[in-house]
C-alpha cells in the first residue's frame, strides 16, 4: 500500500524522522563520533593550507596534474617532508579570512608568506626547466629538417652540376644547339629542385614551423595562438591558468619587498613551524 505520492507510509515516516534527527542533531549526526569534534576550524588548524591562506596554493591549482604535483613532492623531499602531506591540505575560505586579518607582524613572524615564495620560486625554475627543454626540443628538430634539406639538395645540386659541365664540354666543342638544349635543362631541373625542396621541408617539419612554445607554462602550443582567439583552450586550462597564477604571486611578493618576504624570525615566540601558540 503506498501514500498519494506513491510512497509507503513506512518510507514516507522513516524519511520524516530522519529529517527530525538532522534538525536535533545536526548533519553530523552520521559522522562517526571520533570525527565529530563540535569545534570550529581555524587558521592555524595543522590540516590547513597555509598557502591556500597567503594567495597562492600549487596544491589547489594543481590538483590532478601528475607532472606539476611530481615538482611539489620533489620540493617535500628536498624540504624533509612527507609529499602526501600537503595534498590533503584543505582550503577554506573562512580560515583564510581569518589570517589575513592578522596584522602584517603576526603574518611576518608566522613565516608562511616566505614559505609560499620560497616553494613558488622553486615551482618556477623547474617550469623554467620545462620551457628551455621544449624550446630546445622545437629547434632541435628545425636542424634535423634543415640537415635532411641540405642532404636532398645536394644530390639536386650534383645534377645541375653535371649539366652544367656538358654544356661548357658541348661548347667548347663548337655544338651550339646542345649546349644550349642542355643549359636550358640545367635551368628546368634547378626549378624542379626548389619546388621539390620546398614541399619536402614541409613534409618533414609535420607542423613544428607552426608551434612555440608558452613561456608561461611551457606547453607547445600554435604560433597564433594567444589568450583572444584561444581555439585549444591552451589558455582557460588549468595547466595555464596555475602557472600564470604562481608566476603572478611570486613576481608580486618580489616587487613588494626586495628578495620575497621576510624570514621567519630566529627566535620565534611560538612552535617551530611558525603556528601561534594555543590558548
Amino acid at each position: 500500500e503506498t501514500g498519494p505520492r506513491g510512497r509507503s507510509p513506512s518510507i514516507a515516516m522513516a524519511s520524516d524522522f530522519a529529517a527530525m534527527l538532522d534538525e536535533m542533531m545536526g548533519p553530523e549526526r552520521n559522522i562517526d563520533l571520533d570525527k565529530v569534534t563540535g569545534k570550529r576550524r581555524r587558521f592555524d588548524d595543522e590540516d590547513v593550507d597555509r598557502h591556500f591562506l597567503v594567495g597562492c596554493s600549487p596544491y589547489q591549482l594543481f590538483q590532478g596534474s601528475k607532472k606539476n604535483i611530481g615538482y611539489l613532492d620533489e620540493f617535500a623531499r628536498h624540504a624533509g617532508m612527507d609529499p602526501a602531506r600537503n595534498s590533503r591540505m584543505v582550503c577554506d575560505e573562512a580560515c583564510k579570512a581569518e589570517y589575513e586579518a592578522l596584522p602584517q607582524a603576526e603574518k611576518d613572524r608566522l613565516g608562511w608568506e616566505r614559505d609560499t615564495f620560497v616553494l613558488l620560486g622553486f615551482l618556477i625554475k623547474r617550469c623554467d626547466d620545462r620551457v628551455r627543454n621544449a624550446r630546445e626540443q622545437l629547434e632541435s628538430h628545425a636542424r634535423r629538417v634543415d640537415e635532411k634539406v641540405a642532404e636532398r639538395k645536394v644530390g639536386w645540386q650534383t645534377r645541375i652540376d653535371a649539366k652544367m659541365r656538358a654544356s661548357e664540354e658541348a661548347g667548347e666543342a663548337g655544338l651550339v644547339d646542345e649546349c644550349q638544349k642542355l643549359i636550358a635543362e640545367a635551368v628546368a631541373i634547378r626549378a624542379t629542385s626548389e619546388k621539390d625542396l620546398e614541399q619536402y621541408r614541409k613534409e618533414q617539419s609535420r607542423g613544428v614551423d607552426h608551434q612555440k612554445v608558452c613561456p608561461v607554462s611551457g606547453a607547445i602550443v600554435t604560433k597564433d595562438a594567444d589568450p583572444d582567439s584561444d581555439t585549444s583552450g591552451h589558455y582557460a586550462g588549468r595547466n595555464y591558468v596555475g602557472w600564470k597564477k604562481i608566476r603572478e604571486w611570486h613576481a608580486a611578493a618580489a616587487a613588494r619587498t626586495p628578495g620575497g618576504p621576510p624570514r621567519r624570525p630566529s627566535s620565534p615566540r611560538g612552535p617551530a613551524d611558525g603556528r601561534p601558540n594555543r590558548r
